[in-house]
């Protein structure tokens, strides 16, 4: 291998890359094709730095749908909710005499004794927009009770007017339920949101369960305060131990981020930075891949001749005829989705017109002279495949690969986008597909439909650009006087 590094092959390589370039920077639309290709590789390769979330885990960021955050500086949404996490602090509204109640963070209420309690523990915080688009509220009640008992809790917001607004309520008796004893500490996580409501709550909010609770309880500005009330009636006398920890309270805006959130309110900015990763990494991985695989068969056939070109031609013609996309899908039928198989399918059905290209080529550069004088002076062929043929069929192979990529893009975005794409891995074809299956087209939600088109858009006319040029410089035909 000494010979393919040599001082005098790295000057030869040298002078033509650097011609190479003199001619490809003159054809301005190359230049752009080249700018926008670094963009989108930058994009991926920081692509850990610029995503704000993780598009595969965080969801619930804002509230679904949420339109882009920028979208503020209008005066029409100057206003709109953000999403806020408000830090609750506890304090005693209502309880009685002999019950012991410890707040914080969250707060716990225990005493001994058979008479019945009512207990309200308040918080307040500041609401400055408007109706958000959804809250969630997470908490952990836990009770260990007499062996007898019955409780009922409720949680309320408060309007800054003073309307209350019941959000949750539960019933419970230890009488009934075996976990209820004075030897058992049961723990029953509640997650709320306002989506979520049950009817009956809806019923006393006055709206309808597909009408959003939020625009009646958050309907104006101001200290809005969380109430919860207990009241608790022990059958027989004991020690009795009621708590609420770990609440995190999260009312979800309706602007979020760069590009908005989709219907679980996941980051669309955060999905289309990772999906230029996997776009880029399946489009090279594949013409790469497919154009080499072109480039050696395409040369064995035109070069052997007889049988094995014969045998090869007939494959690709076979090849050419097959129905691509029925493939595809019956492959991702039996193997599940999968990257790696795709960039592997898209290669294995991606070279045979580069191969028909290369071997005419071939061809007709085997009976030249050079050919002829390497053949007397006793080369082998191998070494006349590879030294004298492939350089020369490497520019035609060149533009052939530039335009591979946008191909491979492409088709792995149609297969994402028809529900046949790894659901592991944020695609843009994943998050058209999305955006496609949850109302996102029927709704115009722009924030997330346009960015993944636009990127496509751009990437593929990229490489057109930057094909085009390489053609213009490697055909001597297509060259323009200067």
């Amino acid at each position: 291998m000494a010979f393919l590094f040599s001082k005098e092959k790295r000057v030869v390589f040298s002078r033509r890359v650097k011609g190479f370039w003199e001619e490809f920077r003159q054809t301005k639309i190359g230049l752009v094709g080249i700018a926008l290709i670094s963009f989108y590789v930058l994009m991926a390769i920081f692509a850990p730095l610029l995503a704000t979330h993780d598009p595969t885990r965080e969801w619930g960021l804002a509230s679904g749908w949420a339109m882009p955050e920028w979208v503020t500086i209008f005066p029409q949404y100057s206003d709109a909710a953000r999403t806020m996490k408000p830090s609750l602090d506890w304090v005693i509204g209502q309880s009685s005499a002999f019950v012991s109640v410890t707040t914080g963070e969250g707060w716990v209420a225990e005493y001994r004794g058979n008479e019945s309690a009512t207990i309200k523990i308040l918080s307040s915080f500041d609401y400055p927009y408007r109706a958000p688009g959804d809250f969630h509220m997470d908490f952990w009640w836990e009770v260990q009770p007499v062996e007898a008992a019955e409780y009922i809790g409720e949680l309320y917001v408060v309007s800054p007017l003073g309307a209350e607004y019941l959000i949750w309520s539960t019933y419970q008796s230890t009488s009934a339920t075996p976990l209820f004893t004075n030897r058992t500490t049961a723990a029953i996580p509640m997650v709320m949101r306002s989506v979520a409501l049950k009817p009956n709550i809806l019923a006393r909010l006055g709206v309808a369960e597909a009408d959003n609770p939020c625009d009646r309880i958050f309907i104006e500005k101001g200290e809005y305060k969380l109430t919860f009330k207990i009241d608790f009636k022990p059958a027989s006398e004991g020690t009795v131990r009621i708590s609420v920890t770990q609440v995190i309270f999260r009312i979800l805006g309706r602007v979020h981020g760069m590009l908005g959130t989709d219907h679980l309110g996941g980051d669309v900015w955060s999905q289309l930075v990772w999906g230029a990763r996997v776009s880029l990494a399946v489009g090279f991985t594949a013409a790469i891949l497919a154009t080499s695989l072109g480039i050696s068969i395409g040369i064995i056939a035109g070069f052997s001749g007889g049988a094995v070109d014969e045998v090869t031609m007939r494959i690709v013609d076979i090849l050419l005829c097959l129905p691509v996309l029925p493939l595809l899908l019956g492959f991702f039928k039996l193997w599940g989705p999968n990257v790696f198989y795709l960039v592997l399918l898209i290669a294995v059905f991606g070279w045979q017109g580069l191969s028909r290209i290369v071997r005419s080529q071939v061809l007709y550069l085997k009976e030249m002279p050079f050919i002829e004088c390497a053949r007397a002076a006793g080369a082998s062929k191998y070494y006349i495949m590879f030294r004298h043929l492939l350089p020369n069929v490497v520019p035609v192979a060149l533009a052939s690969l530039v335009l591979s990529v946008p191909a491979a893009v492409l088709t792995e975005s149609a297969l994402s986008f028809i529900g046949f794409g790894d659901p592991n891995i944020p695609t843009w074809g994943r998050i058209l597909n999305q955006a496609f299956s949850y109302g996102a087209f029927r709704y115009l939600s722009w924030h997330w439909i346009l960015p993944p088109g636009i990127a496509l858009t751009t990437l593929t006319l990229s490489f057109v650009f930057v094909g085009h040029a390489v053609d213009a410089v490697v055909n001597p035909r297509l060259r323009r006087r200067r």
